[in-house]
């Protein structure tokens, strides 16, 4: 089961004055996917619905993508901030901070007081079933649990129970409504969090000082504290080797028996089960600690030639699926390792690599480039192009989860179907990674953002707040210099050039 990282890519695609739907978002389920429009006001879904799951009013299996309804039936869901895909049900965020659910509600996770399943968007109510939940910034999905980080840094937590995976203290019962996450030993409550994970039934938190906090199932040692004790409020996560305390750590994502972390100098560490090498260690062993994903001076090598290696220790996005790992790296390439039963690495192959190796392009030719953004399904995995037109998926299709119109396996990636809802054939767009670029990232003090020709440059945080806008015109380059109150966590910064086109990056700030 994957989960998800805290980051919307708020990607724009402009040609001259028509707006074009730019896909700003993906999302991979267990067995259904999702793609939403860079300005929130369109989510299409598509795979299993057995449940519900893709929100369009039936439970029939889609192999193309559909547009997710509104409340109650009326319309399509619209205003939105973030998708998440569970085991069997959706959630949404919405700019006013509140949530909706739909899909399947055996244990609660729908979050509406009820156990009933939902096969259109329902509001989630508040603690105790009084109100309803908001000032909501972030949300993520287990098999049967959702997760809620309010914007004053607390977690909220509804949903199947029985390994702790609430991390309220309790354990067997069912919340159908939220309950706040409580602090470590149970005295008060978690507080300071900017960013969380879940597994299929373990839930991670990341707190603003780099440090990883874990609770719930910890069969395979997931929750990365040492032990393989079920844990009912949160622990912290240990450094390698059971020494001292994970740290520096900017991004967090949950596999269903194993966790990611993204250091802030861009290596990536992985604890939990490795049946399959999704530790990404050159081991099948299963490790309670983390461990570098392609520890060594060789981090996710690959040879391109004779005699020519890199060394891939550039990572700016980590995510998850069941039992496979992805890594994101700057330049734009996706690199891989784990279970490829279904071709979910997308090398071509149905081969396991317990290190990790690059995803390659179409067709089976040369190697996937100039990703944005990628996630994590069960048995399938999504990315993002710069340019926000093209969604790829390859792996698992059992259910139509790749979009293509089929349900075959894909073992490199293919184009999502988008049929008329894609972007307009006319639109121009510049390739990321040749419009804008940011060094360092992370960054402590200070970031640098040039540009290929003149651009306005405008900052914003995970919410879609303005943080800052240059005020000298279209420039080359740009120097930000965050105050005091700007916290460390991610941000995203978007350049817009003088005939229209814009495009967004992401970059870390470690204080």
């Amino acid at each position: 089961m994957k989960t998800k990282l805290f980051i919307v890519f708020f990607v724009f695609v402009l040609s001259g004055s028509a707006m074009a739907y730019g896909w700003g978002f993906i999302m991979g389920g267990y067995w259904h996917t999702a793609a939403m429009a860079a300005d929130g006001n369109l989510l299409v879904m598509w795979g299993w619905n057995y449940n519900g799951q893709l929100g369009d009013g039936t439970t029939t299996e889609r192999h193309s993508p559909v547009q997710v309804h509104g409340e109650g039936g009326a319309g399509f869901l619209s205003d939105m901030t973030a998708i998440e895909g569970g085991g069997w049900h959706s959630v949404a965020l919405k700019t006013d901070g509140t949530v909706r659910t739909w899909g399947s509600n055996y244990h609660g996770q729908l979050g509406d007081g009820t156990t009933t399943d939902r096969h259109i968007p329902v509001q989630v109510l508040g603690e105790g079933g009084a109100g309803i939940l908001s000032d909501m910034t972030a949300i993520v999905a287990g098999a049967n649990h959702t997760v809620t980080l309010k914007s004053d840094g607390t977690v909220w937590a509804w949903g199947w129970n029985y390994h702790g995976q609430l991390g309220d203290g309790t354990w067997l019962n069912t919340s159908t409504t939220p309950v706040q996450v409580h602090g470590e030993g149970d005295v008060g409550f978690l507080e300071d969090i900017i960013g969380a994970a879940v597994g299929f039934h373990h839930t991670v938190a990341l707190k603003s000082d780099g440090t990883v906090w874990a609770w719930g199932y910890n069969s395979d040692g997931q929750l990365g504290d040492g032990t393989t004790t079920e844990r009912h409020t949160p622990v912290q996560v240990h450094g390698e080797g059971d020494v001292g305390f994970l740290s520096d750590i900017v991004a967090i994502r949950g596999g269903d028996y194993h966790t990611v972390a993204l250091k802030s100098d861009g290596t990536v560490w992985a604890w939990g089960y490795n049946q399959y090498g999704q530790l990404g260690n050159g081991t099948t062993g299963s490790s309670p600690t983390p461990v570098q994903v392609g520890g060594g001076t060789m981090l996710f090598s690959h040879v391109h030639g004779e005699g020519d290696v890199d060394s891939l220790n550039d990572i700016t996005t980590i995510a998850a699926g069941s039992y496979h790992t992805i890594a994101l790296k700057t330049d734009g390439t996706v690199w891989v390792c784990g279970l490829n039963d279904n071709g979910q690495l997308g090398n071509g192959t149905t081969s396991d690599e317990h290190t990790p190796v690059q995803v390659h392009g179409e067709g089976d030719v040369g190697f996937l480039s100039d990703i944005i953004a990628i996630e994590g399904g069960s048995r399938h995995t999504v990315a993002l192009k710069s340019d926000s037109t093209v969604v790829w998926v390859w792996g698992d299709n059992e259910h139509g989860q790749l979009g293509d119109g089929t349900t075959t396996d894909r073992t490199t990636p293919v184009q999502v179907d988008f049929g008329s809802m894609s972007v307009v054939e006319d639109t121009e767009v510049i390739p990321n990674n040749n419009f804008c670029s940011v060094s360092p990232n992370p960054f402590n003090s200070s970031v640098t953002i040039s540009t290929l020709a003149g651009a306005e440059i405008e900052i914003y945080d995970l919410r879609g707040t303005l943080q800052l806008r240059s005020v000298t015109g279209y420039n080359h380059a740009f120097i930000w210099y965050p105050d005091e109150t700007i916290v460390s966590g991610m941000y995203l910064v978007r350049a817009r050039m003088e005939d229209g086109n814009c495009v967004t990056k992401q970059i870390v700030l470690i204080k």
